[in-house]
């Protein structure tokens, strides 16, 4: 996994300023989940003002996977829609809905507004 975090830095976000984050979970109720919103634990984030910062930055998730002895690489961009409770969790809506297999995974939090989404 650390080799796949330094090719992503090296060669697809070598200009652009990124904040590091996990996707922890979709957004869920008692009895419903929310497959189209996902929760982002950016880190050194740890309370709800430094995370309504983010609010509006594009971010970007980095599926790495071998086909025919090549590296393959997609990404999934998205925005970050609001703030999720106390502790520094945002709400980030993809293109794609991400699948449960993609959680725990790195996503990167762009440092600049995204463009228009929907």
């Amino acid at each position: 996994m650390q080799a796949q975090y330094a090719f992503v830095k090296q060669h697809l976000l070598k200009d652009t300023l990124s904040a590091l984050g996990k996707f922890v979970s979709h957004r869920r109720a008692q009895r419903r989940l929310h497959p189209s919103e996902c929760l982002v634990r950016v880190d050194h984030v740890h309370s709800k003002d430094e995370a309504q910062k983010y609010v509006g930055n594009e971010v970007e998730l980095f599926k790495m996977y071998v086909k025919d002895s090549n590296n393959v690489v997609k990404s999934v961009k998205g925005r970050v829609v609001k703030v999720h409770g106390r502790r520094g969790v945002v709400i980030c809506r993809f293109d794609r809905n991400l699948s449960p297999t993609e959680i725990n995974t790195r996503v990167y939090v762009k440092l600049c507004k995204a463009e228009e989404y929907e």
